[in-house]
């Protein structure tokens, strides 16, 4: 989005929303590459880059058939934001890490304290349905089985 003007983000916003929502994840990417195309021709070249980039990533919810709610909280990147936040504001005061044990207690200790303040991933009791999905793909041979 950063890549476009604000006059054209809120339509690429909702051309998005259609693509990943759609249950058909060959549909749903003949929508992206179709958006990618017109991004290029409208002139924006670094947008309909980086759409084709992400492309397949952005899908790959679809092809497992994630549920949509476990869909909606792992599209986002507020989890593991929340976390780096809360080990800043734990770790801000240390003034000079004298070797990486000292850091790497800190980093544990901030992280221990931030598992108290997170909430339920929004989904997450779809995560055993993920997990299954997840083996059932390496199974078969898919990408995640490269270099495992």
């Amino acid at each position: 989005m950063n890549k476009l003007p604000q006059t054209a983000q809120r339509r690429v916003k909702r051309a998005l929303a259609t693509a990943w929502t759609d249950a058909n994840p060959a549909r749903a990417e003949q929508r992206l590459k179709r958006l990618a195309d017109a991004l290029q021709q409208q002139g924006y070249p670094e947008a309909a880059a980086s759409l084709r980039e992400g492309r397949e990533d952005t899908l790959t919810h679809l092809r497992l058939r994630v549920p949509a709610a476990l869909a909606r909280s792992l599209r986002s990147t507020n989890a593991i934001e929340s976390v780096f936040s809360q080990h800043r504001r734990t770790t801000r005061r240390v003034s000079r890490w004298r070797h990486g044990k000292q850091a790497e207690r800190w980093s544990a200790a901030a992280l221990m304290e931030a598992e108290f303040r997170l909430r339920r991933l929004p989904g997450s009791r779809h995560l055993p349905a993920l997990q299954a999905a997840l083996e059932h793909h390496v199974r078969q041979g898919g990408w995640l089985a490269v270099g495992a």
